[in-house]
């Protein structure tokens, strides 16, 4: 292949969103389940910002841990946004 060649990917035939591994690769916030979606989920939206609005007014991560039967860490992963960003 010379460096000026351009590629090409091709479409995978029956994929779910008739896109090739190159595109949901580069979007796959956009096409990958979140959330409710997923079927482990053990919160759901309203828990979550339920979660966040009770850290700004000083609830204990440990506290919210016993309270919705979650790790700390996972309260901290809610709070902090790195899971549930999209809510």
């Amino acid at each position: 292949m010379a460096w000026n060649e351009e590629i090409t990917y091709h479409k995978r035939r029956g994929s779910r969103h008739n896109i090739d591994r190159h595109e949901y690769l580069c979007n796959t916030l956009y096409y990958a389940k979140r959330g409710n979606d997923l079927p482990h989920a053990k919160v759901n939206p309203d828990i979550v910002r339920k979660i966040r609005m009770d850290a700004e007014q000083g609830v204990t991560a440990k506290s919210q841990a016993a309270e919705y039967g979650l790790h700390v860490r996972t309260i901290d992963s809610i709070r902090s946004y790195r899971t549930w960003v999209h809510v």
